[in-house]
């Protein structure tokens, strides 16, 4: 299928949602998110264990216009409407905040994803979907299924596990573990 092409009015409309989500409030909600996952992360004694450093992330204007651009185009291509507006931004869109995890070898998933639905589940957090490993490797895929994580093909040639979670308000996180 040729790649669709947006029109003006789609433009405007993607345009006004990435205002929407610049605006002061909803920044300050999405940087309060994410000092929250810092805050929960960074005070585990068990966690820091584990880890060879973190970073976390705020998605940017660009990065939001463009992955929005990109779901409406994939929803034109299969004839479908999109539906992203400023209402349901933070329910639709999950990666606004992005906290990685990152780690030397691939077994220290194991404790490091106990760790952190441990301290997901103290805090209240709810988990939407995950944990999810995608990875290239089979080696990999078939440890990771071992250990109760599910799988999903990535063609990258690098391994991550995420988990898709959110505080008690409306902003969707993702956590990532690489």
């Amino acid at each position: 299928m040729s790649k669709a092409k947006l029109s003006k009015r789609e433009h405007g409309k993607i345009e006004r949602i990435v205002d929407y989500y610049l605006n002061g409030e909803c920044q300050e909600l999405v940087r309060r998110c994410e000092l929250q996952v810092k805050a929960l992360f960074s005070t585990s004694d068990d966690l820091a264990q584990h880890l060879h450093s973190t970073k976390s992330r705020i998605k940017d204007r660009e990065r939001l216009r463009d992955k929005l651009i990109r779901k409406a185009i994939e929803c034109k291509q299969l004839g479908q409407q999109f539906d992203i507006t400023e209402n349901n931004l933070f329910e639709r869109v999950t990666d606004l905040v992005g906290y990685r995890i990152l780690h030397l070898h691939t077994k220290q998933i194991e404790a490091i994803n106990r760790i952190v639905l441990s301290l997901l589940q103290s805090e209240r957090w709810v988990v939407i979907e995950g944990p999810i490993a995608r990875t290239w490797d089979d080696e990999f895929r078939d440890y990771f299924q071992e250990v109760g994580i599910e799988t999903r093909d990535n063609k990258r040639m690098y391994t991550n596990v995420t988990i898709f979670l959110k505080p008690m308000n409306r902003l969707d996180v993702r956590v990532s573990c690489r």
